[in-house]
């Protein structure tokens, strides 16, 4: 949970001081990957178009996705703005989720799961700010994701001492068989 953090906080840090930089790098980056895929399928078919049925199905796959990672290379700024909207998606899943964690921390007797809990919503509440403001440039979009990853990455270091508090009542009860 600590190198998780650690990447969400680092991952926040660089989008809101490089906003549109880190999309478009990610975007580019995203594209690379999809090219070379669709260049080591289209090799694959190469060698296997004789003996495969369906090889037709791997050399469309093939020129899709090399088709898909040159228009991502050409076009990495329309590209970096709907990866905005990928961030904003995984902050309204992410702070859902940490802020139902939040609840199981309660029952182990965790003091600060409240703490989580408000700053899951608040992951929530970003990436809803996030969609919710189309005519935003992408740079201001980035920042609101920048906070909410930083936030998120902030509630993962606090789940650790919620983690450490649970294993402590586990070790206590003598009613958990060990396996």
């Amino acid at each position: 949970m600590a190198v998780t953090g650690a990447a969400l906080v680092a991952l926040g840090i660089i989008c809101i001081t490089h906003p549109i930089a880190a999309l478009v790098s990610i975007a580019w980056i995203i594209g690379l990957i999809i090219l070379v895929s669709g260049i080591s399928t289209f090799i694959s078919w190469l060698s296997l178009h004789n003996y495969v049925y369906s090889s037709s199905s791997m050399f469309l796959g093939a020129l899709l996705q090399i088709i898909a990672g040159i228009i991502f290379l050409r076009h990495d700024l329309a590209f970096a703005s709907f990866l905005s909207l990928i961030f904003a998606f995984y902050l309204i899943f992410e702070g859902i989720s940490l802020a139902v964690k939040s609840l199981d921390y309660r029952k182990v007797g965790f003091k600060g799961w409240w703490l989580n809990l408000v700053l899951g919503i608040a992951v929530a509440i970003l990436g809803f700010m996030s969609l919710g403001c189309p005519g935003i440039p992408e740079a201001t979009l980035s920042i609101f994701v920048g906070i909410g990853f930083i936030t998120a990455g902030a509630v993962y270091f606090i789940a650790i001492f919620a983690v450490g508090k649970f294993e402590k009542r586990i070790n206590k009860n003598p009613w958990i068989d060990e396996q």
